[in-house]
């Protein structure tokens, strides 16, 4: 069994992640990255794309990814903890 694609989720012209509540618990930069990826050479239209301008908008995926990973971690890291035992 494989799994799904990330779902996108567009408003106003804002491309976005779906909520880890609505679909995928485990996903990883990886996946992250190579959503992001086809959305920029999507984005691109049918423009032919050279070799150097793939790897640049992959290398500019992996970095919109780690900069995904990084706020969500600090946002999970900021919520308030449930039934602080005073820890």
């Amino acid at each position: 069994m494989t799994a799904a694609p990330p779902r996108l989720y567009r408003r106003g012209g804002v491309c976005s992640l779906a909520s880890p509540n609505t679909t995928h618990l485990n996903m990883d930069i990886h996946d992250i990255a190579l959503t992001l990826y086809a959305q920029l050479v999507h984005a691109n239209g049918s423009q032919p794309l050279s070799q150097e301008a793939r790897i640049d908008m992959g290398r500019e995926a992996y970095r919109f990814a780690e900069a995904y990973i990084a706020a969500k971690d600090l946002y999970i890291r900021e919520l308030p903890v449930a039934n602080d035992q005073g820890f």
